[in-house]
């Protein structure tokens, strides 16, 4: 199937559909193994942090949709029947490029804005892949140590640093601290405040974020390619807590041959 979305993608071009987003329309929302497969997970229409469920939508296969959420293992798409859902279509990303430390604001294809951010430390790197924005929080009522502002991803950390707690899982996240261009995190992206303030406004919840060693082209044309064919959680990477939801990522590949699979990141 990757050889196949690939041809797809390139066949394609640059198409700038956007992205869609899935929204529960009753009190919950079942995610399944497949589609019509067993139920793995059942998502209520807000977030254990009281953010408005929003799923970013990555494949379509008849009335069912694979979706990223973070209540699945690393690497495990979610399949919603879309009867039960409202589908949204939004032209925001953001793409992290890792090498240079930037994080890149794209709208309808077009790089908007570019921060430089902190990443994770070679023991705890912040994981590579595509995910979703999942919340949008006040950072001050977590501690001064997340700046204003948090944007949680559907992506986990599977290398915390050694001194954290192993029975508890990790979430990486976009909020304040040090470290600015260099690689200082647990696995989370830092900005300064103004930046995050920025994102808070211009970034959905169920935004599409790709984050890779170095732009793929073809991977943002993927996405946007998915986007037309359909139709018309404590806090931190350092997001800590037991939240019952997962990521899926489709990982951009390094090389202009898009390598896509689904993945998980913190």
């Amino acid at each position: 199937m990757g050889l196949l979305l690939a041809l797809a993608c390139v066949h394609a071009g640059a198409a700038t559909a956007g992205y869609l987003v899935a929204k529960p329309t009753g009190k919950e929302v079942v995610v399944r193994a497949a589609p019509s497969g067993h139920v793995v997970a059942r998502l209520r229409t807000q977030t254990p942090f009281g953010t408005p469920l929003a799923l970013a939508v990555v494949e379509r296969r008849g009335r069912w949709v694979g979706v990223t959420t973070d209540a699945l293992p690393n690497g495990t798409l979610g399949w919603v029947d879309v009867r039960t859902v409202e589908l949204g279509r939004i032209a925001t990303s953001l793409r992290v490029r890792l090498g240079l430390r930037r994080l890149d604001v794209v709208v309808a294809g077009q790089v908007v804005r570019s921060f430089t951010v902190g990443i994770g430390t070679a023991a705890s790197p912040t994981p590579t892949g595509r995910y979703a924005v999942a919340e949008k929080l006040d950072g001050t009522s977590h501690g001064a140590v997340w700046g204003c502002c948090i944007l949680g991803l559907t992506a986990h950390q599977p290398h915390p640093p050694a001194s954290w707690s192993a029975s508890r899982d990790y979430l990486v996240a976009i909020h304040g601290g040090g470290g600015l261009g260099d690689a200082a995190s647990a696995g989370c992206l830092h900005l300064d405040d103004a930046s995050l303030r920025y994102l808070m406004r211009a970034v959905p919840v169920g935004t599409p974020v790709s984050s890779g060693a170095r732009r793929s082209a073809l991977g943002e044309a993927c996405q946007a390619v998915v986007g037309e064919r359909l139709p018309r959680r404590g806090v931190g990477g350092e997001l800590a807590r037991a939240r019952a939801n997962a990521g899926v990522a489709v990982e951009a590949a390094e090389t202009h041959a898009a390598d896509l699979r689904v993945a998980r990141v913190l």
